[in-house]
């Protein structure tokens, strides 16, 4: 038996060409560390970006967030992320991808979809439903890094012009 597509509330899916955001926003710089958004992909249903973590001087960083039960809702000091809409909502990480269900969350949800790296570290987010046309926040927190509520925009502009860029045949 094979599995079908993903919903839209997990994944991309299949034959929709997201349209990138050309951004690179930067939610902290220090000199222990870096925080950038890259890979911000606008679906007619979602968002799609990952975060960059790196760490100056290519140490890996101990307990760093390939420490994390990527499988669990965030704990009291780990790296929290979180998006605010146009609309004023904020939607943080829940954790755990959404079970296997024919039906959508109530909420919007943003969830952790893959991570990888080994000095610095890529984590990939997936946030449903598409924010409604307006500016986007992408923020983090850390408290175990004293890493404060750090944030950076993508304008609706920007946004805008994402949407333009979709592919869907």
């Amino acid at each position: 038996m094979t599995a079908g597509p993903e919903p839209p509330w997990r994944a991309p899916g299949e034959g929709v060409a997201g349209g990138p955001v050309y951004a690179q926003p930067v939610l902290l710089r220090r000199d222990d560390l870096l925080i950038v958004a890259r890979d911000v992909v606008a679906y007619p249903w979602a968002l799609g970006f990952s975060l960059h973590l790196m760490w100056p001087g290519g140490e890996r960083w101990p307990g760093g967030p390939w420490s994390r039960d990527w499988d669990a809702p965030p704990q009291r000091g780990d790296l929290r992320v979180w998006v605010e809409r146009a609309d004023g909502v904020r939607v943080e990480e829940a954790g755990p991808r959404p079970g296997e269900t024919a039906d959508p969350p109530e909420a919007p949800i943003l969830i952790p979809r893959g991570g990888r790296g080994e000095v610095d570290w890529v984590q990939d987010y997936w946030l449903w439903p598409a924010p409604p046309p307006g500016d986007v926040v992408l923020g983090v927190w850390w408290p175990d890094r004293d890493v404060p509520e750090s944030r950076a925009t993508i304008t609706a502009r920007q946004m805008d012009a994402a949407r333009g860029r979709i592919i869907d045949p």
